[in-house]
């Protein structure tokens, strides 16, 4: 059975339409931001304002979902290639510090 978007409020006796599509994509951007840079689903919750259950339910909407691994993967590939870039970086300068010009203060700090 298909959920419907739109929901009946009683207490005002009207129909409440579910929100534009630019708010619902600004939504998954907060969303996925905060759970992105926050350690736990309550922090995430907080940062958002908004309860963690809710934001428990919106992890199980398949469009929150897929934009959420979405985000998760690109942020996920970003660190491996800053952390490619520095690893070359950082192994350029052990060589260069060790290996080309080694001096007698070098042989404490572990260069050969």
């Amino acid at each position: 059975m298909h959920r419907s978007r739109c929901a009946y409020n009683s207490s005002r006796n009207q129909v409440e339409l579910p929100p534009p599509p630019e708010l619902m994509r600004k939504l998954f951007q907060r969303r996925n931001v905060a759970l992105l840079s926050h350690r736990t689903i309550e922090e995430a919750a907080r940062a958002i304002d908004i309860v963690p259950n809710t934001l428990l339910r919106w992890m199980k909407e398949p469009e929150f979902d897929i934009a959420y691994r979405a985000a998760k993967r690109a942020a996920f590939a970003q660190s491996i290639a800053r952390l490619h870039y520095l690893s070359s970086a950082a192994v350029r300068r052990w060589v260069k510090s060790c290996w080309i010009r080694p001096r007698p203060s070098d042989q404490s700090k572990g260069c050969g």
